[in-house]
């Protein structure tokens, strides 16, 4: 039995070209944000707002997602964009990837799990420097106005989400053995219950710091 809302084309005619509803659509001649949290969304949608251009909503949903989507985004990651300059018509891709510490060397990985979780497993992350370079270079914004909705996101707190509990549940065993329970877990023992408001107040001031130093201070402050 299909959903009443989902779209098959088993249901469109093709001589009538009806189409399913509900369809939405949306239309912008100023400018438009989509990402993967709501509350990323709008904090692109705020600097746009603004007088942010593209890049300056990007870089602003990023660093959001950092917050609100911490099982897929944040400041320890690597970042790729591809960007658009429409006065130039120039396409080109900005490549964030990170890659390991110097001294990062085959004796310290004795055993498989250093490998796969936990500080040792950990990259240079690119995504400060990546974002940073394209708000410098691409970008109309000065980073600490661009931060700001991420700052009060960690501040402030955001509901978790269906998909955030179930990862705490399935990953509640590394997050425990390591000291992330204590950052993601409830009471550094549970997973949190969807709608719960979770606050980060240690990564409000790193970006608060960023804002204040710059992303090359994240490497060299």
């Amino acid at each position: 039995m299909k959903r009443k809302n989902s779209i098959d084309t088993e249901f469109i005619d093709p001589e009538k070209k009806v189409i399913p509803e509900p369809q939405r659509i949306a239309a912008s001649k100023s400018g438009m944000v989509s990402t993967a949290h709501y509350r990323a969304t709008e904090a692109g949608a705020q600097i746009l707002a603004a007088g942010g251009n593209a890049i300056d909503a990007a870089v602003a949903a990023a660093f959001a997602l950092g917050v609100c989507e911490p099982q897929a985004s944040g400041l320890g990651g690597q970042t790729m964009m591809m960007i658009h300059l429409s006065e130039s018509g120039r396409t080109f891709a900005l490549d964030g990837s990170s890659h390991a510490p110097n001294r990062a060397v085959n004796e310290l990985f004795t055993e498989k799990s250093t490998r796969l979780r936990g500080l040792q497993a950990t990259t240079v992350p690119g995504t400060p420097a990546a974002l940073g370079y394209a708000l410098k270079t691409y970008g109309t914004l000065p980073l600490k106005e661009v931060l700001e909705p991420s700052i009060r996101l960690a501040r402030d707190g955001y509901q978790i989400t269906e998909l955030q509990r179930r990862l705490q549940r399935r990953e509640i065993k590394s997050l425990k053995k390591g000291n992330a329970g204590s950052f993601f877990l409830n009471g550094g023992e549970k997973a949190c219950q969807v709608g719960t408001i979770f606050k980060q107040p240690l990564l409000a001031e790193t970006l608060q710091h960023l804002a204040e130093k710059g992303t090359d201070d994240f490497y060299a402050g």
